[in-house]
């Protein structure tokens, strides 16, 4: 009778376990309302399109600007490699035995895919309690505090997005240790950064220059000057 009940334990617990995984893949997903919808592939790869699309981005990049002095293709350009763009985006989970529910391999969360213990740090540092992860405006803010903190601690200049990424990826500590210039793990994602940091930055001339373009007719044209006296109408 002891074993018995010993069996029925195990066969229980083990019925739990394959209950919860199943619903984890199973449950139905948050409702679409509650984070902003993913760019499109065309707008992800054209700067200018995606920020039409979403001036209220464009906005919150110069924001971000303007208390962090971080450019807005830096920051872009790390929040498309992070997340691309996904608001409520989260790293892949890990399997250990297929009858257990998968592990997360890190509290990353959000389009900047800032660490719980990263994220609460900022917090504290500008008193913003009320951000969200999934927020862009948020990430975007965060992306410029971080990055100032890596150029007033480490020397980084913004022109290095390089850099930047990776000790964005390792930390500030991580990256002053230099054992990540050996490791593919950083170096291709840093690469993947710096190669579309010059992209954005490009379109963004761009999307400047033809900004300027179309504002240009509607200013009030300057006047024309009067024909001086005693000449003739013909000059």
């Amino acid at each position: 009778m002891r074993l018995s009940w010993s069996h029925f334990l195990i066969n229980l617990a083990t019925l739990l376990v394959v209950a919860g995984g199943v619903w984890t893949y199973l449950r139905p997903a948050p409702a679409a309302t509650r984070f902003e919808s993913r760019p499109s592939l065309g707008e992800i790869a054209d700067v200018c399109r995606l920020m039409s699309a979403r001036p209220h981005w464009w906005r919150a990049l110069l924001e971000a600007e303007r208390r962090w002095e971080v450019p807005p293709h830096l920051a872009l350009a790390i929040m498309w490699r992070e997340s691309s763009f996904v608001a409520d985006a989260r790293p892949l989970k890990k399997r250990f035995f297929s009858f257990l529910p998968p592990k997360r391999l890190s509290s990353a969360y959000g389009y900047a895919q800032a660490l719980d213990g990263t994220w609460e740090w900022y917090l504290r540092e500008t008193t913003r309690r009320g951000a969200r992860r999934e927020a862009f405006a948020d990430a975007a803010d965060f992306i410029g505090w971080y990055l100032d903190r890596s150029r007033r601690e480490l020397g980084l200049s913004f022109e290095k997005s390089f850099d930047h990424y990776a000790a964005y990826h390792q930390g500030h500590a991580g990256y002053a240790r230099g054992g990540w210039r050996e490791n593919p793990v950083v170096l291709t994602p840093a690469r993947d950064v710096a190669l579309r940091t010059r992209l954005y930055e490009s379109q963004m001339a761009d999307c400047m220059a033809d900004y300027a373009a179309r504002q240009a007719p509607a200013e009030s044209p300057e006047p024309r000057p009067r024909p001086q006296a005693g000449r003739s109408a013909a000059l």
